[in-house]
C-alpha cells in the first residue's frame, strides 16, 4: 500500500494584519448543522472543507462566503463533497479556491511547503 502525501497551498496574496478579518464558522452552527448533502449532515461532514475554506475565502476576498455556499457549490458542481463517501477530497480545496478567483498550488513534499 502506497500513500502519497499532498500539501496544498492556497494563499497567493499578501494581507496586512490590520486588514485581515477572519470570520469564525463552525459546521455545527445551528443555522446549518442539519442541512444535508448526499445524505450526510453538515455537522459531521463539513469541517475541514467547506467550513474552513469558507473562512479563508471570506478573509481573502472580503466577501462573506458561508459554509453552506461552499457545500452547495461543491455538491452541485463536482464529485468532491459527500459523493460516495462522507466529506471532501483534497481536490475540493483547489476547486473552491479557483471558484472564488484564487490560485491554489498543490505541494507534493514538506520541503515545498
Amino acid at each position: 500500500l502506497s500513500l502519497k502525501k499532498h500539501f496544498i497551498k492556497i494563499v497567493q496574496k499578501s494581507v496586512a494584519f490590520s486588514n485581515f478579518n477572519t470570520p469564525y464558522y463552525n459546521q455545527r452552527n445551528g443555522r446549518w448543522e442539519n442541512i444535508t448533502f448526499g445524505g450526510y449532515r453538515m455537522a459531521s461532514t463539513a469541517c475541514a472543507l467547506p467550513t474552513s475554506e469558507a473562512m479563508v475565502v471570506s478573509s481573502l476576498t472580503g466577501t462573506e462566503i458561508l459554509p453552506t455556499t461552499v457545500c452547495t457549490y461543491l455538491y452541485n458542481n463536482t464529485v468532491e463533497f459527500n459523493r460516495g463517501d462522507a466529506g471532501t477530497t483534497g481536490r475540493g480545496v483547489v476547486i473552491v479556491a479557483q471558484r472564488w478567483g484564487m490560485t491554489a498550488t498543490v505541494l507534493y513534499s514538506s520541503s515545498q511547503l
